[in-house]
């Protein structure tokens, strides 16, 4: 079973992943701080220049290899076929956990996306930024569907009919990664997704 990230593991991914660098704060440090968190790949940070200016996010996030996009793309399909309830909260937080249980065990990114701290967590943003508007290679695989829940509508991600899933673009380890995460979170909620990841 894999544990959820703690405060203590997520070190020193904690404070990359949770610090927002205020634009009040030294021009110094703020600089030295935004190189710092730079360095650690696939998770994202929100930087300021040394006037304290704002930067845009989207243009410090590199740009995902291919190889990197052929993993997300799959990704996606695999939890959306092989958990329940699987919306973008959902989905954005097992993508998550897939990318920070493989950078503890490797030092790497599975998928190499950025990450930034939101309300409701960690969210990847270069697919939160197409979310609305799906690349065509990810609407090829996926499509989203508003379901009633209760009180709300989820956007729940369906695996377009005939679509399989393609194994072979992921190593070993993260094949076990991924299988480990949809067991464990297979009948979850997205509210607790988020408590998990916070």
């Amino acid at each position: 079973v894999l544990s959820a990230p703690t405060r203590e593991m997520q070190a020193p991914l904690a404070w990359a992943m949770e610090t927002r660098l205020a634009p009040e704060s030294a021009p110094f440090k703020s600089a030295t701080r935004s190189a710092k968190a730079a360095q650690i790949h696939g998770f994202g940070q929100t930087a300021f220049d040394l006037d304290g200016a704002r930067l845009d996010n989207r243009a410090l996030m590199p740009a995902l290899t291919h190889s990197q996009r052929m993993r997300l793309l799959q990704a996606v399909v695999f939890f959306a076929a092989h958990t329940q309830h699987c919306g973008k909260i959902k989905l954005f937080k097992l993508l998550y956990l897939l990318d920070f249980e493989h950078f503890r065990q490797t030092g790497k990114s599975a998928t190499g996306l950025e990450y930034q701290a939101w309300k409701f967590g960690p969210v990847p943003i270069e697919l939160m930024e197409e979310w609305e508007d799906l690349a065509p290679d990810l609407a090829s695989l996926v499509h989203i569907v508003e379901e009633k829940v209760i009180d709300y509508e989820r956007q729940a991600v369906k695996v377009n009919d005939g679509v399989q899933f393609e194994a072979e673009v992921f190593s070993p380890r993260q094949l076990r990664i991924m299988r480990g995460l949809a067991e464990q979170y297979r009948n979850t909620y997205s509210p607790k997704m988020i408590d998990v990841t916070h």
